[in-house]
């Protein structure tokens, strides 16, 4: 049963395309939700599952095996998407997307009603009068429940080379987190700058589909000085660590606290499931860039560091503290964040 739960955390599904839109009145209520949250937090901050999916961080030498047949591939990449990307046979300028419409522009296409049977969206609850007493608040309402699904399904979204929409939120991560004026071929290394660990950032993004990059995008957007000092950090001589396959973790990681209701409450204040779920992720990664930067750590400590980290917010603690993060962080800068000192009474075993 234990084996069964820890398979659906992860996702590794491939979709068909669908042209079929999703139901208007819902998916305009979820969208103008999640719209009003990434313009305010923007503001503020100067702006289920099948199984056998692997880990993203661990997937190294898998991925090596994968490099011949990638690089088959690199030299049409490099042809058909420079500049300009073809797409159909026609010539269309490649342009940068805001978050807001990438979300729109995801979603639209996927036939969310179809499978909304197969998403895991809610962990079973615990039996007992206790685990009752203790239990999050259910996740009420059809628009949230709508919101949450279509986010799901988005996790089962894998990336399309045919939808210009996907293309366009990797050249924009790519842009904005390298500082280059200009689309860079489909496949090829310069991925591995944002910390893809092949040619091919798709290889990557099967452990969560188009939701990791959105999230990804979402972190960019929603405060490009706190992602700009990640990156840094990511791309550290000493202190390196796979920024891209992180991501994923913690998409799965804010998956897990959506299943399991840790985030009901916050999506019931913003109106969104999604909106609650992004929070979530940032606060979860300037929890890590801390984590990481202050403690000294190196790639060998990586697999510590992930499971500490993911034990400490999936509790109600660390998601309150997540989502207290996602809206203070200023990394890099001064007077940024810093964990606070915890009082002798809440002092836990990691802390020695």
């Amino acid at each position: 049963a234990a084996e069964e739960e820890d398979d659906e955390d992860e996702v590794e599904v491939v979709m068909e395309d669908e042209d079929e839109e999703v139901e208007s009145d819902g998916n305009e209520r979820a969208a103008d939700a999640r719209v009003s949250h990434a313009t305010s937090s923007a503001a503020s901050s100067a702006t289920s599952a099948p199984s056998h999916a692997v880990d993203e961080w661990d997937q190294v030498n898998a991925l090596r095996e994968e490099e011949e047949h990638v690089r088959a591939k690199e030299k049409a990449g490099e042809d058909r998407f420079e500049e300009d990307h073809f797409m159909g046979g026609e010539k269309t300028s490649f342009t940068s997307v805001s978050y807001v419409d990438a979300v729109r522009g995801i979603v639209d296409k996927i036939d969310v009603a179809a499978l909304k049977p197969t998403l895991h969206v809610e962990d079973a609850p615990s039996r007992g009068c206790l685990a009752c007493l203790f239990a999050p608040p259910r996740l009420e309402g059809d628009d949230l429940r709508r919101d949450r699904d279509e986010m799901f399904a988005t996790a089962r979204t894998k990336l399309d080379d045919e939808n210009e929409v996907h293309l366009a939120v990797l050249h924009t991560l790519y842009t904005r987190l390298t500082g280059t004026d200009r689309a860079m071929p489909r496949y090829g290394k310069h991925w591995e700058e944002l910390g893809f660990q092949g040619s091919d950032p798709a290889t990557d993004l099967r452990g969560c589909g188009m939701l990791g990059l959105t999230q990804l995008l979402c972190l960019v957007t929603r405060s490009f000085t706190n992602a700009a000092a990640i990156h840094e950090l990511s791309r550290d001589s000493t202190q390196e660590f796979p920024m891209a396959p992180l991501s994923i973790n913690l998409t799965h990681t804010a998956l897990k606290a959506v299943r399991r209701g840790l985030l009901n409450k916050e999506a019931r204040r913003l109106g969104s499931v999604w909106a609650a779920a992004d929070a979530f992720y940032c606060g979860a990664f300037y929890e890590f860039y801390l984590r990481w930067r202050d403690g000294g750590k190196t790639i060998m400590d990586s697999g510590h560091v992930k499971r500490e980290l993911e034990d400490f917010l999936l509790t109600a603690k660390g998601t309150a503290h997540a989502l207290a993060l996602a809206d203070s962080a200023k990394l890099g800068q001064a007077g940024e964040s810093k964990p606070r000192k915890k009082a002798k009474a809440e002092l836990e075993f990691v802390d020695f």
